[in-house]
């Protein structure tokens, strides 16, 4: 069977887009700092810090909070993470939520705040995801961003999920990327010789 060119580069596109990590994660848009107390023990409470951009955002905001762990279905409700200040402002803790409303100032292009959360109790993590998602007036999203506070060392994820791999998806898509070029160029040089000995009548 006869493998045209154009199917490598086909093959070529189809893997860099399957392999290229579909991610709504801009860590390079928001900081996050655990409090000086943190603890990665099964059910602690924990505060941290954050700060993100909202440059081009006016009037009246809304951020939200939210966090990506593993809790127990019977008490999710209760395990929401908490704004405990924004720009500075204490929030009461009767008054504490994951959504904050505050008005957006051009002067000050960054939303500052801190926050607590639970950690789950029936299952031992090393990273916590945290996102903030920004709305207008009208509840329309205007940003999403995601962050991460990290142990750095995720071995209780690996052992507790069976398919995880230890590689590097970028490592992989790079490697996949080459592997192909060099099949197209292999097939390419290999045309070009057939096409040169037609040429001449040697077989």
């Amino acid at each position: 069977m006869k493998i045209k060119p154009y199917m490598i580069l086909i093959t070529v596109f189809m893997i860099l887009c399957c392999c290229t990590p579909a991610s709504c994660e801009d860590e390079s848009r928001i900081t996050l700092t655990p409090g000086e107390d943190w603890s990665w023990s099964r059910g602690a409470y924990n505060s941290f810090s954050g700060r993100i951009s909202i440059e081009g955002c006016t009037g009246e905001i809304t951020a939200c909070l939210s966090v990506e762990l593993p809790y127990d279905d019977e008490t999710d409700q209760q395990e929401k993470p908490v704004f405990t200040s924004v720009n500075g402002k204490r929030i009461v803790m009767a008054k504490q939520s994951d959504t904050v409303h505050f008005t957006a100032d051009a002067d000050h292009p960054e939303l500052e705040f801190s926050a607590s959360v639970r950690l789950p109790e029936k299952k031992r993590i090393s990273s916590v995801p945290v996102t903030i998602c920004i709305s207008d007036a009208e509840g329309k999203e205007i940003t999403a961003v995601t962050g991460r506070i990290s142990s750095g060392s995720d071995d209780s994820d690996k052992k507790a999920d069976p398919f995880y791999i230890p590689a590097d998806i970028s490592l992989i898509t790079a490697i996949l990327a080459a592997t192909a070029v060099l099949i197209w160029m292999a097939v390419l040089i290999r045309g070009i010789r057939k096409r040169k000995n037609n040429n001449t009548g040697e077989r």
